[in-house]
């Protein structure tokens, strides 16, 4: 058993090597845990079921606890690189929100100091960690000062963007966008409807959330290799992770569409929890409608329900695009810690340090990052890079962890 004290309390501390393990005490504290959408139970059950298992990840939930109750839980991957033993946090390449579950009372009272602390204790849980790589932690959430993003840090290469959404849709649609704005969008929706009645839905069913899925991602994967960007989607596990969070967790993440004549021509993926609803993918498909917006006009469509709904917060998530910055009125900055705890760890926290810099320099410059882009696209034409999907290899049906009835609310 492993004890630290902290500032304010003793917490004692208790590792899981299964998500299974752990199932119940997660979903229960996750009701009243100071956290994002991303560090629910169901949304990273789902991804050891697919990814995880793919890569045969070795995950790592340590949970501190003041007596009988938990007061912080780390969900935790351990893995090697450059020979180096590393801890990250558990699907973190696939949560734009990265961070513990904090009670609010140990908020209340945690200090940068009790984070080393912690950081020392968990790496010793671990068996010895040689470095840290903690990206995409939000330095505020809400009210919430997060000490875990300024441990050893510097920011992300992107900050995340949100809006405050609410009262009648009319009147808050008014104030989010110029009378021009708002004649032009009506002008390209008209233009839409000639091509066929529009419906705006939400998918139910296996079959039409994986069909719905593969075609949201089919046109992403279109566009981020015509624009020249990194493919996060490059083979069918993606589609397997989302699906099964999409099907086994439906009131907290949702796939919406908008038909044009009975065929779908945008859909956006959207996880709700609490009052907030997160938009996690959006993609539009080809044809003669994708010239008027048909993204924009569905995320419309999207905020709408969410304040019919009586959702307080409409997030946009990670990303500098100018349409964010034209009409969020909430700006989150993004903090990564490389942190090497051993010499063994000194080189890849390094890299990792010095990787995040060169991407944050790119991205400040329009010229580096268009050269960066074309020289993407260039490599995608020539085949030296994956320009399709491919078909993943694990369980199209895999055995799955589920979440207790009465924590999947």
């Amino acid at each position: 058993m492993h004890q630290t004290t902290l500032a304010r309390t003793t917490l004692n501390w208790t590792a899981y090597h299964s998500l299974a393990d752990c199932a119940a005490l997660w979903c229960e504290f996750q009701k009243r845990a100071i956290r994002t959408p991303y560090q629910r139970f169901e949304w990273i059950n789902s991804w050891m079921e697919t990814f995880g298992r793919r890569d045969g990840t070795e995950p790592l939930i340590v949970v501190g606890f003041d007596g009988e109750t938990p007061r912080i839980l780390l969900p935790l991957a351990v893995d090697r690189e450059l020979g180096a033993r590393r801890l990250t946090w558990l699907a973190g390449d696939w949560c734009d929100y990265a961070m513990p579950l904090i009670a609010p009372e140990l908020a209340e009272t945690l200090t940068e100091a009790d984070v080393a602390t912690i950081w020392r204790t968990v790496s010793e849980i671990a068996g010895g960690a040689d470095y840290l790589l903690l990206e995409r932690q939000p330095l505020k959430l809400g009210d919430f000062d997060n000490p875990f993003a300024r441990y050893d840090a510097r920011r992300f290469t992107s900050k995340a963007y949100a809006l405050r959404i609410g009262g009648d849709w009319e009147s808050f649609y008014a104030r989010m966008h110029s009378t021009k704005s708002r004649r032009r969008l009506r002008d390209k929706e008209k233009r839409i409807k000639r091509c066929g009645e529009i419906v705006f839905r939400k998918l139910s069913g296996a079959t039409d959330i994986h069909g719905g899925v593969a075609e949201l991602l089919d046109w992403k994967v279109a566009q981020i290799l015509e624009r020249g960007a990194f493919n996060p989607f490059d083979d069918t596990t993606s589609d397997m992770f989302l699906a099964h969070v999409l099907t086994s967790a439906p009131e907290f993440a949702r796939i919406y569409a908008m038909d044009v004549g009975g065929k779908m021509v945008a859909a956006a993926i959207g996880l709700v929890d609490g009052k907030t609803i997160s938009i996690f993918q959006l993609a539009y498909g080809p044809g003669p409608c994708a010239r008027y917006s048909p993204g924009r006009i569905l995320i419309h469509k999207v905020m709408k329900a969410a304040i019919e709904e009586r959702l307080e917060i409409f997030d946009f998530s990670l990303g500098d695009e100018s349409y964010k910055l034209d009409v969020c009125d909430i700006h989150v900055e993004m903090m990564q810690t490389s942190h090497a705890m051993t010499a063994s760890g000194w080189l890849p926290a390094a890299l990792h340090t010095a990787k995040s810099i060169a991407k944050r320099r790119v991205k400040a410059s329009e010229r580096l990052t268009a050269a960066t882009f074309a020289f993407n696209r260039a490599v995608h034409r020539l085949g030296f890079s994956s320009v399709g999907r491919v078909r993943s290899d694990i369980d199209p049906e895999p055995p799955t962890t589920k979440a207790p009835v009465s924590a999947q609310s």
